[in-house]
């Protein structure tokens, strides 16, 4: 029976802690480039790098990342790009944001939008200034009510001072169709309270493996486990613990498609050494 984000909650209860996932592997273990490279806010590219090297036999592989910054800081996939040849979509909605992403020497598609259901273009107002926290106003107002939010933003404008742009809003499904990317190895899903957004306006099965960073979770209302998560496991996929990174506090659900190309074996790839060691190697030094 799959481990749902409510059950997990539930059995770390007892300690008021989210509940711990898979171990990062010691900095001093990884390759150079991978040392230098590797850029994710709580390690969720270590978390997954040698079980998706694994699932691919060690071959470079496909990524889409929704809430991609500058491209550089904190990014989930430059270390993917720059260490083993990996390619695929950077999605960026901020005009602020993707000034900076346009110029920072990533060779994936980089393509400004934000991302809406239908077969039609359309325009949505997003905050612009806000790093990487900018999102559209109207899904983040929960968001700004958690102590996570008020944590991590203690130093930036209250979200309503914010300045308001609209961009760009095109479907997930458009978006791939048209970098040519009809499979990909990799979602990675930082999008600020519009995961459910996201996940409507793509057919999720066109991933293995689906990684994001859950906004305000545990104190999102239930939001995560009763809307966002449902749309994954009725697509077909499994919660998997053992790609997921737990750092202060931080909660970053991973899971994997029941029919897809990930192995039991790859799964626990990243907790075996000499699994590790094999698909660890191989990067550009």
């Amino acid at each position: 029976m799959p481990v749902t984000l409510a059950t997990a909650l539930v059995l770390g209860a007892a300690t008021s802690k989210l509940p711990r996932g898979g171990e990062v592997p010691p900095r001093r273990l990884l390759p150079a480039c991978v040392a230098a490279e590797a850029r994710s806010q709580h390690q969720e590219d270590l978390m997954v790098l040698a079980p998706l090297r694994c699932m691919l036999n060690g071959g470079p592989g496909t990524f889409v990342e929704l809430g991609a910054y500058t491209g550089v800081d904190l990014s989930n996939t430059v270390m993917l790009e720059r260490c083993y040849n990996w390619t695929g979509v950077l999605v960026e909605a901020s005009t602020t944001n993707f000034a900076k992403l346009a110029t920072s020497g990533r060779r994936a598609t980089k393509v400004h939008s934000a991302v809406c259901p239908g077969d039609q273009d359309s325009t949505v107002e997003f905050t612009v200034d806000s790093g990487d926290t900018s999102g559209e106003p109207s899904l983040r107002r929960e968001e700004q009510k958690t102590k996570r939010w008020a944590h991590k933003n203690a130093n930036t404008t209250r979200l309503g001072a914010l300045r308001r742009a609209r961009v760009p809003c095109r479907s997930l499904d458009r978006i791939l169709n048209a970098a040519g990317f009809p499979k990909i190895d990799v979602l990675f899903l930082d999008v600020e309270g519009a995961e459910a957004k996201v996940l409507q306006a793509v057919d999720p099965r066109r991933f293995s493996v689906v990684v994001m960073e859950a906004a305000g979770y545990p104190n999102d209302g239930g939001r995560l486990e009763t809307v966002v998560e449902p749309l994954l496991l009725r697509a077909g996929f499994r919660r998997e613990r053992k790609l997921e990174a737990h750092n202060r506090g931080a909660w970053n659900p991973a899971y994997v498609r029941a029919d897809g190309p990930m192995s039991r074996e790859c799964l626990l790839c990243g907790a075996h050494k000499a699994c590790r060691d094999r698909f660890f190697a191989g990067s550009i030094s």
